[in-house]
């Protein structure tokens, strides 16, 4: 925690570290798990998931 507080000349607490890094493993397993996908690629370009247009639909269904 002093380390990272040194380098980042931020002054966190361990809990918001820890907080911040559960977030971070969340975000990485829902990430993976899309990419895992056949239909899905990462547009390298872009910066983003790249998907045809069904997958799109589909997600959209089951999220709304």
């Amino acid at each position: 925690m002093n380390c990272f507080n040194e380098k980042t000349d931020h002054a966190l607490m361990k809990e918001q570290l820890k907080n911040k890094g559960d977030e971070i493993k969340n975000d990485w397993r829902i990430w993976k798990k899309l990419i895992s996908e056949t239909e899905v690629g990462w547009s390298t370009e872009l910066g983003t998931i790249s998907a045809n247009d069904e997958w799109w639909k589909s997600k959209i269904k089951v999220c709304f």
